[in-house]
């Protein structure tokens, strides 16, 4: 009988064992992938919208900037210039193909996927998603 009731105990003892050595402790780090930061450069390029403005800008150095002013009904008016980019000492410089250069501030947020902008000469700021 007591034979019996060591093999039990023995048995018992590896099963909760075992039990216990699946469970993920909650001390241990979650592995988080990470993915480096493109250059702001290399960020900037592509389609940034907030619904109302959206500007494309193109690796080449070329852009697009489309806004639709607000209106009861749609379509709704919209404006549309286009022309050239380069990125200099932190800030967007653009030269529209009508002319009228213009110095925009910016900083790219949420791992590069909202994009800030502030413009000293339309007295306006927008935040931006990427498309």
């Amino acid at each position: 009988m007591m034979r019996w009731l060591g093999v039990l105990a023995v048995s018992a003892g590896l099963a909760l064992g075992a039990c216990g050595s699946s469970e993920k402790k909650k001390d241990e780090p979650v592995e988080t992938p990470t993915v480096a930061p493109k250059s702001d450069q290399e960020a900037l390029v592509g389609s940034w919208s907030d619904g109302a403005s959206t500007i494309t800008f193109q690796s080449g150095g070329a852009y697009t900037w489309e806004e639709s002013r607000p209106c009861g009904a749609p379509p709704c008016p919209s404006t549309a210039t286009s022309g050239t980019w380069q990125l200099r000492n932190g800030k967007i410089y653009l030269d529209p193909a009508e002319g009228g250069d213009e110095i925009i501030e910016f900083d790219l947020m949420d791992q590069q996927s909202r994009l800030a902008l502030t413009s000293a000469k339309q007295n306006k700021t927008w935040s931006l998603n990427k498309r």
